[in-house]
C-alpha cells in the first residue's frame, strides 16, 4: 500500500476449481515468495500466475514475478543457502531475519513433490536481472483424476488494489491469508500439516 505497487493474480485457462495438495505448505511457499517480491519492489508490480504445466498435466506451475531490484550474479549461488543473506546497499530495505525463508520454502516444494523421481522438480527455480526484476517458479502435483475439475474458458486476472488490498472474484479468505502472511512474514507451522483437498472455487 505504501509503495503503491500493483499486485496481480492470474489464473490461466485449464486450471481446475479444485486441487489436491497440502494447503498449508503451499501457502507457506507463496507467502515467502510474495513477501520477498513485495519487499524488494518499489515500483511496478508483483504478479502471481498459476497454470497447468505443459509437460505434465497433473502438475500446477506457480510463478511469482516482480519488477524489483533483482539479484546480483554474485548473490545468486547463496540464495537458497541456510543463513545466507544478500548484500543490499539500499537503505530502504529492511534486511532483518536469519535467511531461512527461501531455504524452508525450497524444502516444502521438495516435500510436495516427494513422489516425483525428477529431482529437478524438487526445488524452486529463479531468474533475475539486477534493476529489472525477478521471477521465481515451482511445480507441484495437485491435479487428481479423482477430483471433479472444471476448466476455465478464459484467463482470469485479479487486480488487487494497493489501497484496500481486496480482490474481485478470487476467494476472499485466501486473499486475507496471503495478506496477513505477507505482512507478518511469520512461519505458519506448515511442516506439521497433513495432505488435504481444498476447493479454490470463488463460489465455495
Amino acid at each position: 500500500k505504501s509503495k503503491k505497487i500493483q499486485f496481480i493474480v492470474q489464473k490461466m485457462p485449464r486450471v481446475p476449481s479444485i486441487i489436491d495438495t497440502d494447503q498449508h505448505r503451499l501457502l507457506e511457499i507463496l507467502i515467502n515468495l510474495l513477501g520477498n517480491a513485495i519487499k524488494f519492489t518499489f515500483s511496478g508490480h508483483v504478479k502471481l500466475r498459476v497454470s497447468v504445466d505443459e509437460k505434465k498435466e497433473s502438475k500446477l506451475l506457480f510463478e511469482v514475478e516482480d519488477t524489483g531490484i533483482g539479484i546480483a550474479e554474485k548473490d545468486k549461488p547463496k540464495l537458497f543457502q541456510m543463513f545466507g543473506k544478500l548484500n543490499q546497499s539500499n537503505k530502504n530495505i529492511n534486511t532483518h531475519g536469519v535467511g531461512l525463508g527461501l531455504t524452508i520454502a525450497n524444502e516444502l516444494v521438495k516435500a510436495l513433490n516427494e513422489d516425483d523421481n525428477d529431482v529437478n522438480e524438487h526445488k524452486i527455480h529463479f531468474e533475475s536481472i539486477p534493476n529489472k526484476g525477478s521471477r521465481f517458479w515451482f511445480r507441484i502435483d495437485a491435479i487428481s483424476d479423482k477430483l471433479v475439475s472444471k476448466s476455465t474458458a478464459d484467463q482470469e486476472s485479479y487486480y488487487i488494489s494497493p489501497v484496500n488490498m481486496t480482490g474481485t472474484g478470487l476467494e476472499d479468505d485466501y486473499i486475507d491469508v496471503l495478506k496477513r502472511g505477507i505482512l507478518d512474514h511469520r512461519p505458519r507451522h506448515a511442516a506439521s500439516s497433513t495432505c488435504v483437498s481444498r476447493n479454490l472455487s470463488p463460489q465455495s
